[in-house]
């Protein structure tokens, strides 16, 4: 059975280019889950973009974030590169095309940010769907292109890198319990 390798365990060269950085996004990551998700792959060696609607809120969480690893061997960092409210498909748009103005590929895309209420999104629908689900999934949509221009390397049984242990990149998608409090 193969398993993912991550980047803190492969060797890399002083002259590393630009491809072999490792980059993750985390949506929601200013606080709970997502701010440890976004943490705990900076301390493996990720260059995480906290996707936060607030720039206030995201930029504290990258300070808090970098200062706890500071002293630490990590070759991650923390990254704040533009808000992005899930609520608005313009907002989607505009992080995503920020982001592939600065980065070729995407090693990892956890989908983390949620609502618990609803109302009227900019774009005429249910808020809380639009947040939770379709703004997700036109974010996933539009940066396919560079997850699939990752190469996410795999080890095998035994330890070694395996020569076919590649593949593109990885969205994790988490969910909550509130459809079950849901009015019939």
């Amino acid at each position: 059975e193969d398993r993912f390798v991550l980047p803190s365990s492969i060797q890399k060269s002083a002259k590393e280019d630009m491809h072999n950085q490792h980059i993750a996004i985390v949506t929601g990551s200013n606080t709970g889950i997502g701010f440890e998700t976004a943490s705990s792959l900076v301390e493996i060696g990720y260059d995480v973009i906290l996707a936060c609607r607030s720039r206030d809120k995201g930029e504290h969480a990258v300070k808090a974030i970098n200062e706890r690893h500071m002293d630490k061997s990590t070759k991650g960092n923390a990254i704040f590169l533009h808000p992005l409210d899930l609520s608005s498909l313009e907002s989607v748009r505009g992080f995503v095309d920020c982001f592939t103005a600065k980065y070729q590929h995407l090693n990892i895309l956890v989908n983390n940010a949620g609502i618990n209420f609803s109302g009227k999104s900019v774009d005429g629908l249910d808020l809380c769907f639009q947040t939770n689900f379709v703004g997700h999934y036109l974010l996933t949509r539009l940066l396919i292109p560079q997850l699939l221009k990752a190469k996410n390397q795999f080890s095998s049984k035994d330890g070694g890198i395996s020569g076919n242990g590649v593949e593109a990149g990885r969205v994790v998608n988490l969910s909550s319990v509130m459809h079950h409090f849901a009015k019939a």
